[in-house]
């Protein structure tokens, strides 16, 4: 029956409004066939944002103050910014072990700075810290410390916070 319909439609029609007639249905077509293909497309992106969900791709968030209250300690503990560098010429990465994160290495990432040198500012109170590196997967000691200390059948670096 559409056929019908339409085989009428275009019989009746000169050339020219054949062409108007084209040029109007694929208009149609694509105004309503665009908008459609965004949508299935943002819908496509969604699930499979759903289905791949992983938290660990949150970064965790800071404390940039701390909250007031009523019963906490009058004098808070001295707080000192220690500076943990290290020198490795071609390294990947760089990251801080330390007996003030759980010796670590994946919670303290060191940044790198000019010629290869690799710095971090860690907020600690006095207090005696074993540390050391871990340069692309290699334990390595800090150079600038002084004598290493041995735990567990590995030597660690020593830093004194005043």
């Amino acid at each position: 029956m559409l056929w019908a319909y339409y085989y009428r439609l275009m019989s009746d029609l000169t050339r020219r409004g054949k062409g108007l007639f084209w040029a109007l249905a694929v208009t149609v077509l694509l105004l309503a066939g665009v908008p459609s293909i965004v949508l299935v497309e943002s819908a496509r992106d969604y699930w499979r944002f759903l289905r791949g969900w992983d938290p660990a791709v949150l970064r965790p968030s800071t404390v940039r103050r701390l909250p007031h209250h009523d019963d906490a300690p009058e004098d808070f503990p001295d707080i000192r910014f220690v500076e943990f560098s290290l020198r490795a010429p071609g390294a990947k990465k760089v990251r801080l072990a330390a007996n003030f994160n759980g010796f670590d290495p994946a919670a303290l990432a060191l940044d790198k700075g000019a010629k290869d040198d690799w710095k971090t500012v860690v907020p600690l109170p006095p207090g005696s810290y074993e540390y050391a590196f871990d340069v692309d997967g290699r334990w390595t000691l800090d150079p600038e410390a002084g004598a290493p200390v041995s735990r567990g059948g590995r030597d660690l670096s020593v830093r004194t916070v005043k």
